[in-house]
């Protein structure tokens, strides 16, 4: 003979909010040496939470809006090959100064740079604009 195993089913679900703690199960109270050790039965759940609305959900509550840092700068996630990480861990310890540092200066000289050769026409890359 198989096993017989309980069926689930959309019936077993309730809606957040709306969830009922089950009943324990009772034991007969002759199971019970003395009366006085048998639990007293669990009082019914108030009657507002018995009920099952079918009424629309209430309208989720507007998100806060975030607010301004006092930081402007923007992150950014940028990938390194294993090596390049390496490298940039290395050069952050023996220069004693952190591995974002290092990144931003990097990143200045390089649009230095830019703005002196290749992009030298590029009012968009001029420092002295700021």
């Amino acid at each position: 003979m198989s096993p017989r195993y309980a069926s689930l089913h959309s019936g077993l679900l309730a809606r957040k909010g709306e969830a009922l703690p089950s009943s324990p199960t009772r034991l007969p109270e002759s199971y019970y040496a003395d009366a006085k050790e048998a639990p007293t039965p669990p009082e019914p759940a108030p009657s507002h939470l018995q009920a099952v609305s079918n009424e629309a959900p209430a309208p989720a509550r507007p998100r806060k809006p975030r607010r301004k840092s006092a930081d402007p700068r923007r992150k950014l996630t940028l990938r390194l090959t294993p090596e390049q990480h390496r490298r940039l861990r290395i050069a952050a310890a023996q220069l004693d100064c952190s591995q974002q540092s290092l990144m931003v200066e990097a990143l200045d000289a390089l649009f230095e740079d830019l703005a002196q050769g290749q992009l030298a026409g590029c009012k968009c890359l001029d420092v002295s604009r700021d």
